[in-house]
């Protein structure tokens, strides 16, 4: 009995082996997902540019990590130019907070956008962050859009 089991390890080394073999296979060819999901309960802080702030989610994909944003609104064809700030704004926290991005995704109810985070949208998002804490915006005309608006003490009309 006892040498039939001692037969059997090398089988069951050599199965365990092969199994381990085809799991990083599939990885490899992407047929089973490696992404791993985070929800983000706490806000995160990204010191280069004085931001705070909450991605819905951090997936990450192999050795990258992808804010996502999720909008309960349609997107109208198009990523709407503040939405993509905002995901500017986490693609920066969260590589300062976890590791390497390569991009971050806007998920609207009808499409998803895929937004780069490469040296351009750096530089953008960081002109932006400069102006508004300059104070060179401009208000709006539209006093409904003020109503709910988080900027609204600092242009004085509040």
């Amino acid at each position: 009995m006892v040498y039939s089991l001692i037969l059997l390890l090398p089988l069951a080394s050599a199965a365990l082996g092969i199994s381990l073999l085809v799991i990083w296979l599939l990885f490899r060819l992407k047929l089973v997902s490696q992404d791993m999901v985070m929800r983000t309960g706490v806000p995160y802080y990204a010191e280069s540019a004085g931001l705070v702030g909450r991605p819905d989610e951090v997936v990450r994909r192999g050795m990258y990590f992808v804010p996502v944003e999720h909008k309960s609104s349609a997107s109208g064809g198009k990523a709407r130019e503040w939405d993509v700030a905002q995901l500017l704004a986490y693609c920066l926290i969260v590589e300062e907070n976890f590791g390497n991005v390569a991009s971050g995704e806007l998920v609207y109810r009808d499409s998803t956008f895929v937004i780069p985070w490469n040296k351009d949208n750096r530089k953008y998002l960081m002109s932006l962050v400069s102006s508004m804490r300059g104070g060179s915006s401009s208000k709006t005309n539209k006093l409904w859009k003020c109503r709910n608006c988080e900027f609204r003490r600092y242009c004085g009309r509040d």
